[in-house]
């Protein structure tokens, strides 16, 4: 049987297709390669999680912690397991410094490289696209957010263009899968419940549910699915946009936490309708499941 290399993978969502993949049978092996240097802010649920499988550890399933622009060391793990499939699940994040985005950029050229030399049947990469300019927990500016996301895409799309299928996500996900410390939703309701002064920025933001996530990644890797068909899908069913007042204001805070409102950010989504988050929307549900108690 094949192995798959999950990069990236030490989160929630390599977590769930592990459990997917073993549970299916799918692949001899599940090589995970990460970068630990923040272990201590990774979610405690995401260790548990694993440890659930540490009877598996060097039998089925290998972690790595390895930069993906030590090319050295990254081919060891290519040479050493039969990948057949991978997953790059590197995304940009606002808190890279330049630096970070250096070695992210080289570590794909890596990637891309290392996949053409072992002949990888199938590789899936996915990027995140931020559509506002203050991102909520993060009081201080970031002026240049949009445009250094946008430079990152790019040249991702660049190094990878004709080499893997690209899925790109919106500014949140939000499900039951996303755990506690990667999740804004639970974030938001943890805020209201200890009575947290809160920043609100007055802007819009767009999300997708994590289990339709999983399932265009997975449908990407073992179906002919293209990526044009998952991208439109993504979009299709993308809520949003939404303003983070009305956010707050579904979960019913009670506690009169002070709100701070941050000033209008000029990218407001210019012709686009506001949504409203009903009862009856997968989101809307997600949020009333989260049982507040304030």
């Amino acid at each position: 049987m094949k192995d798959i290399l999950i990069i990236g993978g030490y989160n929630w969502l390599g977590f769930e297709f592990t459990k997917m993949f073993i549970e299916k049978n799918q692949f001899s092996n599940i090589i995970i390669v990460d970068i630990f240097k923040n272990f201590l802010l990774k979610d405690n649920k995401i260790k548990n999680d694993f440890d659930n499988y540490a009877h598996l550890y060097n039998e089925n399933i290998f972690v790595y912690n390895v930069n993906i622009k030590d090319k050295i060391r990254l081919e060891n793990i290519y040479k050493k397991h039969n990948i057949e499939y991978v997953i790059n699940n590197i995304k940009f994040n606002s808190l890279f410094s330049d630096l970070d985005i250096a070695e992210i950029l080289h570590g794909y050229v890596n990637i891309v490289n290392l996949n053409s030399v072992y002949k990888i049947k199938k590789y899936v990469y996915i990027t995140r696209t931020y559509t506002h300019k203050k991102l909520i927990f993060q009081h201080y500016k970031q002026k240049n957010l949009l445009e250094e996301n946008f430079i990152f895409n790019e040249s991702v799309f660049l190094i990878n263009e004709n080499k893997g299928t690209l899925i790109n996500i919106p500014d949140y996900i939000f499900g039951n899968k996303c755990y506690n410390s990667n999740n804004l939703f639970y974030k938001l309701s943890y805020i209201i419940q200890i009575k947290s002064p809160i920043y609100i920025p007055n802007c819009n933001i767009f999300c997708l549910c994590d289990n339709l996530l999983l399932i265009l990644i997975y449908q990407s890797l073992i179906t002919d699915m293209d990526e044009k068909c998952i991208n439109e899908t993504i979009n299709k069913n993308i809520s949003g946009p939404h303003s983070y007042i009305k956010l707050f204001n579904f979960l019913k805070p009670t506690n009169k936490n002070r709100i701070i409102i941050e000033e209008i950010d000029n990218n407001l989504h210019c012709g686009m309708k506001e949504q409203d988050i009903t009862d009856s929307s997968v989101l809307g549900q997600f949020l009333h499941s989260l049982n507040l108690s304030v």
